[in-house]
């Protein structure tokens, strides 16, 4: 379809076109940063910290090998942030909160479950990642959930505000053309153009003046396409967001000193590979040198000493040196003890446990032993506070997931009841069932009631009310079980005349 020159030029394109070139700029200066982090998440670091001539005779010959402190500190953190579900109230002025169970279904049939969980490790390690809300073409009744990369998506914010999305545009390519597609509260605009083509200063064709022309799939007859939930579709779900600065990656904190680390494992290697092959020197002898040869290449008599490169890397290979002398013998450098960076080694470690608040056993390597279950619990507090943490300012970004699916559906006032939600989190900490069991019968003995304790075991909201519900129909079963069911036998009548006066049971006057 060709797109009429005046609705391709109209202001609201060259408004639109604006946006894109403003978003598709900053896009473009965050993802060197997304995919560096990305690396390191990976294990693919370089090697740093390195003198130069380390660098020069040994650099690549364990180019291979990377140790890999960035994954489980993401890692053991993402996989404590498991969505729940939702809780909303009836009214704005209703304190009782209920499970959402149509947000719940709409979770579920877009396993929103298993996406998100990509989506907070991705987060954790570019800082942010994103989800999309839109509407299926299969099934009207349930919003299409989907999440995005940071390195093709972001978002722009009214000025002044980190909360009112202005703008979102996602930017991707297949080799031969980028696409972008700017979501605007109002209208989609979608755009493609041919990779390495030039702006034109002056063409017949309008459209031709700009780098990006409109983009259609069969069956498009609309351009732009209207937005019918009125809010930009795209949600950020920033990790760990700060006023004045970017939210944080919790691998660049570790990136420094994951490349100490690995310098001091290359050091290690090296060291211990002298120490299977110890450096020789030999003394006395006369140094070796090279014939210098003509212009046909045949010797000339002349001989030239060999450069002291070319000693390093002898001494780097065939580990041996000469040294001019009167006496000829031979002897030999100790390697250095290996034992000296192996304990710098571990320090590192302990330090990015700290830094990181990551219980130490995730990294050591049997160094953890004979701890008691409560020392354990105490290792990993700090761990489990700041999960809680990521998760108060990840449930806005769910909260606002389920608004955009509600709004899409036009349904104003399930968007405005989720506005007022809370996002339930699965348990941060791991409890076996006889602990789990010990808690909830601790809380009964303290006094609390029957729905507090269910809401501290089950995370889930839906299955959370379909308990309480079940545990309410039993109880008013057994209820009515007592006041109207058979009742038990009552005791036969004693026909015994009263004793006398002044008597009782067994005694005497």
């Amino acid at each position: 379809m060709t797109v009429p020159a005046d609705v391709s030029m109209a202001p609201e394109t060259r408004q639109a076109l604006a946006m894109l070139h403003q978003l598709s700029e900053q896009l473009h200066i965050r993802v060197g940063d997304v995919l560096r982090w990305q690396d390191y998440y990976d294990g693919r670091q370089p090697l740093k910290f390195a003198t130069e001539e380390y660098t020069k005779f040994f650099g690549r010959q364990y180019e291979g090998f990377r140790d890999n402190g960035c994954a489980p500190v993401v890692d053991t953190l993402a996989e404590k942030l498991t969505v729940a579900g939702l809780k909303v109230p009836a009214s704005a002025q209703d304190d009782d909160m209920t499970a959402d169970r149509e947000f719940a279904r709409i979770w579920a049939m877009n396993e929103a479950q298993e996406q998100s969980s990509q989506a907070f490790v991705e987060g954790c390690i570019s800082r942010r990642s994103f989800a999309l809300v839109w509407g299926n073409n299969d099934d009207p009744t349930t919003p299409e959930i989907s999440f995005e990369s940071p390195d093709e998506v972001i978002v722009g914010y009214e000025p002044g505000s980190r909360r009112k999305r202005a703008a979102a545009l996602k930017q991707w390519t297949d080799g031969k053309f980028d696409y972008a597609t700017l979501y605007l509260p109002d209208t989609i605009w979608k755009w493609q153009r041919q990779i390495g083509q030039q702006t034109k200063l002056y063409t017949p064709d309008p459209l031709r003046k700009y780098e990006w022309i409109p983009r259609f799939y069969p069956g498009d007859d609309i351009w732009p396409i209207p937005n019918p939930a009125g809010v930009v579709p795209i949600i950020e779900l920033a990790n760990r967001p700060r006023l004045r600065a970017e939210p944080i990656s919790e691998v660049e904190g570790v990136g420094a000193m994951q490349d100490a680390i690995n310098a001091m494992w290359s050091y290690l290697f090296t060291t211990a590979d002298f120490a299977a092959l110890p450096q020789r020197v030999l003394l006395g002898a006369k140094l070796p040198q090279i014939p210098v040869l003509d212009s046909n290449g045949q010797p000339t008599g002349a001989y030239k000493p060999i450069k002291a490169d070319e000693w390093m890397k002898a001494a780097a290979s065939r580990r041996m040196q000469a040294y001019e002398g009167d006496q000829a013998k031979i002897a030999q450098w100790d390697a250095a003890d290996l034992t000296a960076f192996t304990h710098v080694i571990e320090f590192a470690v302990g330090h990015i446990s700290a830094q990181t608040r990551t219980p130490p056993y995730y990294f050591a390597n049997g160094t953890f032993s004979n701890i008691s279950a409560s020392g354990l619990d105490a290792l990993g507090a700090a761990h489990i506070a700041k999960a809680k943490e990521r998760a108060v300012y990840l449930g806005s970004g769910v909260r606002e997931i389920a608004v955009t699916s509600y709004l899409m559906q036009g349904d104003v006032k399930a968007a405005a009841a989720a506005r007022l939600g809370r996002v339930e989190w699965c348990e941060f900490e791991t409890r076996s069932l006889a602990a789990t069991a010990d808690y909830a019968l601790k809380l009964a003995q303290a006094g609390f009631s029957y729905d507090y304790i269910a809401g501290q075991v089950i995370t889930d909201p839906v299955e959370l009310a379909d308990e309480i519900e079940r545990h309410n129909t039993e109880q008013a079963a057994k209820a009515a079980a007592l006041e109207f069911g058979p009742k038990p036998p009552m005791p036969p009548p004693d026909d015994s005349p009263p004793p006398p006066d002044g008597l009782g049971d067994g005694g005497t006057a």
